[in-house]
């Protein structure tokens, strides 16, 4: 299996799991929480909760936790495989996606930020 790598977009703070500098393995040992926002470029819903989850991450982000982005239509995704990845959960987007130590903590379909956040944070 090949490695997959990820950039980060410094703009915002976010990791783009869509294109190439770091490997989404080293997200997961890097960061103590890993918080990953699944969306559609074609999805409203997703495009009026992205400032949202943006604000989340300038508000509760720091050293210890990761915000990451991935656009579910784009086949270059963590280890090339979404069902791997998302264990067939995303049933519609926004999804919503957190790992603890490396292990899949939560999953939540919608943009509810207050449930997101508790999430993250407990």
């Amino acid at each position: 299996m090949s490695v997959q790598y990820f950039k980060v977009d410094h703009k915002d703070n976010i990791i783009s799991l869509n294109n190439s500098d770091i490997s989404f393995n080293d997200i997961l040992k890097k960061y103590s929480t890993v918080v990953v926002d699944v969306y559609a470029d074609w999805c409203i819903p997703c495009k009026k909760m992205f400032p949202k989850f943006l604000k989340l991450s300038q508000t509760i982000g720091n050293a210890n936790i990761a915000f990451c982005k991935d656009n579910i239509n784009d086949k270059q995704t963590i280890h090339g495989n979404k069902q791997y990845v998302y264990n067939n959960k995303v049933t519609a987007v926004p999804a919503y996606f957190i790992y603890k130590n490396g292990k899949l903590y939560h999953y939540m379909i919608g943009g509810n930020m207050e449930s997101l956040q508790k999430h993250i944070t407990s």
